[in-house]
């Protein structure tokens, strides 16, 4: 458990980075397609 638990703080905010850097990029997409 305790294991589990030092992976998981280490690997949230990770995570957090790359679905925010998903999602930035991909909103940029669709705004320039509707734009365009």
């Amino acid at each position: 458990m305790d294991i589990q638990d030092r992976i998981r703080k280490k690997l949230q905010p990770v995570l957090v980075q790359m679905v925010g850097f998903f999602l930035e990029s991909f909103g940029d997409t669709i705004l320039c397609h509707r734009i365009n």
